[in-house]
């Protein structure tokens, strides 16, 4: 009987396998081997990036289906052979077979139950499974040369600013390249050195941290990793890339001469599975929208053992020469002193700077499990800056001042900061004891001198021997977290954190004119500061993780207690030491859908003033805007509450996104502006202002609000990537108008929308639209503003070989109130790109900057009692023509 029934089961399967299976022994045209061909069940849909594996014997051939659904295999066979078929969306199909010249393979579709699938055209696009999303790449298209970057800009719910990747609001951590850690933890690293038509599908999900799953932690840290599989499986990558170009303006510059442009790089990648080297090398004077040459240079190293062993180094050399070219217009409204008031400033400055940055992190795992880790940071930074600055300020329509500020200052700053800290785990079962303890310090030494002249007024002429606004920075913390567990789902948790922080601020002025010390801008002092923050957390976990429901809860209850103590060059009369115990709260509740996290979270912390929010010397670098701090200010208190809730909708891109966020300051510290319509010496500061400046100080008020919401929707639309959100903002705020406090309240209503298409192999573009109409009310006049910004970069593929590139942006802005400042900009650039070898090695480009010739940027600001028109010189028209070549 047993025999019988085996035989029947053996019997049926090899049915199903026939019919799944077909094969034909005449031989094909042209072709020799064996032709495989996959398709769905009704054999007529072909179904690319299939995977075929094929074992004849002992010899084993991993295949991949072109875009036709077949793949040959030209090796020689044994009469039978065993054939594996897969595909995205289809069963797997295994079976022994006789070999044949051509082989047909029909697939069956899968039943997902509750998961949900989107197709596109005659393929499966994404699938989503718990909390697994998973994209195939042949859906997608994407143009000749493209790397993996570009292709996850398409796949709906994906975002990469050049430097983060986030897939629905969650930054993703890890990229793995076929199971494998081939580019360690680096994502940018991972997106540009693996090729867009290399990838054969995406999947996304969440899994705990290595240390968490070698100490079996269930309710730890979760991070987004991505799997990336792909058709040529690399065990490692190596790129070398060499970029020339040179070109020329096609305008004559402010400096009547047509500046030449050019750009010489070099970058080298080295990946493998635990190590990673990256070193690069850059010299140019096109950086983005600014007038500077630029050397540049970086190595990092990643070595990377999991659960053992993790070094990380990044140095980074900077050296910038930069002439900037600004123009300013603030207009004032009417008041009772005036009918009419302008300033006016046209700004020209050149600035050298050297940089040097190196980050280091090294950690080891024990045998026992535990981990110790180290961080050490290193920077160095001078700089040299001259500018010439003219400023001419009116008062109904009669000059109040006209300068000529003429400045320079060098700056060197050497800093060091780094942590340390140690994890453990007691107990051999989840729950257990948690044990983390950290310490961390920060030391910045600056050391600054510089002169003024103002070649107009020379009694306001002085140098400065030191400048020290932060002489140095000192800051010293260490903290200790013990998590408890009470019983299953529920724990408790302790953290205290000490911090310590001394900050100086110094500077010597000599008035140049009579040779002797300023007193009135010569101070020297330091504040120390102390902060002990004690809080007890009430954590509670769901008993099963669940791609939709209930996570996780923690309640805060805390105490912060800051204290203020000056040194011996404080004034007596300061109202120093002092001392704040402020009491701290804290919710964070985690719900998730559909494997995304919804958080809602409500802190109540203190808010440090720094020593030059309570330095009571004015700063006359500019003398026609004078700004003091007030020793007397209070700490203010911050409480803040966020909801973020990203809900998938239909599991194929589609989801409703809901931010909101609010916070209340008590004790705001509110600017005072007053304007002298005559010279006025203030006793206080023992200080002569001059006729037509402002002197900007600091108040503690009663109360700030503001709050801010966002809904938007996203949705894979006619083969595109589709995005519309809407905000509205709303802020309370105690301000000043003149010498008069007022409520300023301000309401922002706000439109955006995406578009990123991903149709065509030819053609793709993209396109972001921001609309921001602005109300406020100062409490005596309306203010309303209009704001719009469009980019628009639509991409052209011109045959195998070329490829044209596009970016354009618009910038609107009008005020309902002062109609003359309304303002219509476009800026065009342009590029075409020619591939000068089969494999894209080799290509040559030419590209066109400003093809409009606008040759500024404008920005306008609204401030409470005035408008301000910023133009700021950018590089004008000019043509370069690219080599690129990659070995």
């Amino acid at each position: 009987m047993r025999s019988l029934i085996l035989f029947i089961l053996f019997f049926l399967l090899s049915v199903a396998l026939d019919a799944q299976i077909r094969t034909d022994p005449t031989v094909r045209l042209g072709l020799s081997g064996i032709y495989i061909r996959v398709t769905d069940s009704t054999r007529i849909i072909n179904l690319p990036g299939a995977s075929v594996k094929l074992i004849s014997g002992r010899d084993t051939a991993n295949l991949v289906t072109n875009e036709n659904g077949s793949v040959s295999y030209n090796k020689k066979v044994k009469d039978s052979i065993e054939l594996t078929v897969s595909s995205l969306g289809f069963n797997t199909l295994s079976g022994k077979i006789k070999t044949a010249p051509s082989i047909y393979v029909a697939l069956s579709e899968k039943t997902y139950g509750i998961t949900e699938v989107i197709v596109k055209g005659n393929m499966v696009a994404v699938i989503s499974r718990g909390d697994t999303t998973r994209y195939n790449a042949a859906a997608f298209k994407t143009m000749v040369g493209d790397n993996m970057a570009e292709l996850f800009k398409k796949f709906p719910g994906m975002e990469f600013n050049g430097t983060n990747l986030t897939f629905r609001g969650t930054t993703i951590e890890r990229i793995n390249i076929d199971d494998k850690r081939l580019f360690n933890n680096d994502v940018k690293l991972a997106l540009e050195n693996i090729r867009a038509d290399d990838v054969i599908s995406v999947d996304v999900y969440k899994e705990a941290t290595d240390w968490d799953k070698l100490n079996n932690i269930e309710n730890g840290r979760k991070q987004t990793v991505a799997n990336v599989k792909t058709k040529s499986k690399p065990n490692r990558v190596f790129n070398k890339t060499i970029i020339l170009a040179g070109g020329q303006e096609i305008d004559k510059n402010s400096e009547e001469r047509y500046e030449k442009k050019y750009e010489a790089s070099g970058k080298a990648v080295f990946s493998q599975v635990g190590k990673s080297i990256t070193a690069n090398a850059s010299y140019k004077n096109i950086v983005g929208n600014s007038q500077s040459k630029n050397l540049d240079g970086e190595f990092k190293l990643q070595i990377h053992k999991i659960n053992k062993l993790q070094f990380l180094t990044n140095n980074v050399l900077t050296n910038v020469k930069s002439l900037t070219e600004n123009s300013s217009e603030q207009i004032y409204f009417p008041t009772e002193l005036y009918s009419s008031r302008t300033y006016n400033s046209d700004e020209i400055g050149h600035l050298t700077k050297s940089k040097f940055s190196s980050k280091n992190l090294f950690s080891y795992t024990f045998r026992t499990k535990d981990i110790i880790y180290f961080r050490v940071n290193l920077d160095y930074d001078r700089t040299k800056n001259d500018n010439s600055n003219h400023i001419l300020a009116t008062l109904n329509g009669i000059p109040t001042n006209n300068l000529n500020l003429n400045t320079s200052n060098k700056r060197r700053t050497v800093g060091v900061n780094g942590s340390a800290g140690y994890n453990k785990k007691f107990g051999t079962r989840d729950p257990g004891v948690l044990l983390s303890y950290n310490a961390s310090f920060s030391i910045s030494e600056n050391d600054n001198n510089g002169w003024r002249v103002d070649t107009t007024t020379s009694s306001t002429t002085k140098i400065y021997l030191t400048d020290y606004t932060q002489g140095w920075n000192r800051s010293y913390g260490t903290g200790l977290e013990l998590s408890i567990p009470i019983v299953k789902g529920f724990s408790i948790q302790v953290n205290n954190i000490f911090s310590y922080r001394d900050s100086k601020s110094e500077r010597t002025a000599i008035d140049m004119l009579t040779g002797l010390i300023d007193t009135t801008n010569t101070h020297h002092y330091t504040l120390n500061y102390l902060k002990n923050d004690l809080s007890l957390y009430f954590n509670h976990y769901a008993s099963k993780t669940k791609s939709t429901g209930y996570y996780q809860t923690s309640i805060k209850i805390g105490w912060e207690r800051h204290e203020q103590k000056r040194d011996e060059f404080f004034p007596t009369d300061y109202s120093i030491p002092r001392r704040y115990d402020i009491p701290t709260v804290g919710l964070n509740s985690m719900f998730y859908i559909r494997g995304q996290q919804m958080v809602a979270q409500v802190n109540l912390k203190g808010d440090p003033l720094s020593i030059e929010e309570l330095r009571d010397v004015i700063d006359d670098r500019n003398p026609t805007r004078l700004s003091v701090g007030n020793p007397d200010l209070k700490m203010p208190a911050i409480l803040d509450f966020i909801i973020q809730a990203p809900i998938p909708i239909d599991k194929k891109g589609t989801m409703i996104s809901f931010l909101i966020t609010g916070k209340n300051i008590n004790n705001y510290v509110t600017t005072k502006t007053e304007y002298f319509t005559k010279e006025t010496f203030l006793p206080q500061y023992n200080y002569t202002v001059a006729k037509g400046a402002t002197l900007t100080t600091k108040e503690n008020v009663s109360e700030s609000w503001s709050f801010n919401s966002s809904a938007g929707l996203y949705m894979r639309l006619l083969g595109s990537n589709v995005g519309l959100s809407l905000g509205y903002a709303y802020e309370k705020t105690p301000s000043y108008i003149e010498a008069e406090l007022h409520t300023l309240t301000i309401k922002k209503y706000s439109c955006n929308f995406s578009v990123n298409t991903s149709f065509s192999s030819v053609f793709d573009v993209k396109l972001n639209s921001s609309s921001i109409l602005i109300k406020s009310f100062n409490g005596i006049r309306n203010n309303d503003s209009f704001i719009e910004n469009l980019t628009i970069e639509p991409r052209f593929q011109l045959g195998s070989k070329s490829k044209l590139l596009l970016r354009g942006n618009y910038y609107h802005y009008e005020n309902r109130q002062m109609p003359n400042t309304r303002r219509n900009d476009f800026i065009l650039n342009s590029s075409i790109y020619r591939r000068l070898d089969k494999k894209g090695n080799f290509t040559l480009g030419i590209q066109v900057n400003d093809i409009l010739n606008q040759q500024s940027s404008i920005a306008i600001n609204l401030g409470e009692d005035y408008t301000s028109t910023v133009r700021t010189l950018i590089p004008g028209r000019y043509w370069l023509v690219k080599a690129e070549l990659k070995f």
